[in-house]
């Protein structure tokens, strides 16, 4: 079943989210596909980073991105949640947020704010990085205030380094990076 999605239908921006974090020409079953559950939540990834949506109104399954753009996106069902075709990676404990302070960014893509935003989370990392074209790829969906939660480093007082995932939350949207080690 196709749907289609213009720019008035309030679901375009989850898919634009949620198809930032996939890598359809992959071939692995998990990154080629967003998965939808039966709450109506829904979740895509790349195996690097995790998007996911608290609520994009659609049929619960295993829907493929055929085209996305800022106008519109065509999107399919392709799988019921129990098919045997491939599976998904159980994410629940990834999306927990650690219990540490976090910070605003304000998110877009004029003025170097990608790089602004990016200089600022690593800044809050140790001995750490995170792909700057994931930071791009929020700066390019959102135009507004994000917040980053960077879990507390680990390791001995002289090898403390951020290992857990770093949180960009906003509104239902939650994005989900795995930081980089600095060798």
């Amino acid at each position: 079943m196709t749907t289609k999605l213009s720019k008035t239908d309030e679901r375009l921006q989850a898919i634009q989210f949620l198809s930032k974090s996939m890598l359809p020409k992959d071939g692995r079953f998990h990154v080629g596909h967003i998965r939808v559950e039966a709450d109506g939540s829904a979740v895509s990834t790349d195996g690097a980073r995790l998007h996911y949506v608290k609520d994009i109104a659609l049929e619960p399954g295993y829907y493929k991105v055929h085209k996305c753009t800022k106008s519109g996106a065509l999107i399919d069902k392709v799988f019921e949640l129990d098919t045997s075709e491939g599976g998904f990676p159980d994410y629940a404990d990834i999306l927990t947020i650690p219990n540490v302070e976090g910070f605003d960014v304000m998110l877009r893509t004029s003025d170097n704010i990608p790089s602004k935003v990016f200089t600022e989370v690593v800044r809050a990392m140790a001995k750490s990085t995170v792909n700057f074209n994931f930071i791009n790829d929020l700066c390019n969906v959102f135009d507004d205030m994000v917040s980053v939660i960077v879990p507390a480093p680990t390791g001995n007082d002289d090898d403390l380094e951020t290992n857990g995932p770093i949180h960009f939350v906003k509104n239902g949207y939650h994005a989900v990076i795995m930081p980089v080690r600095l060798v």
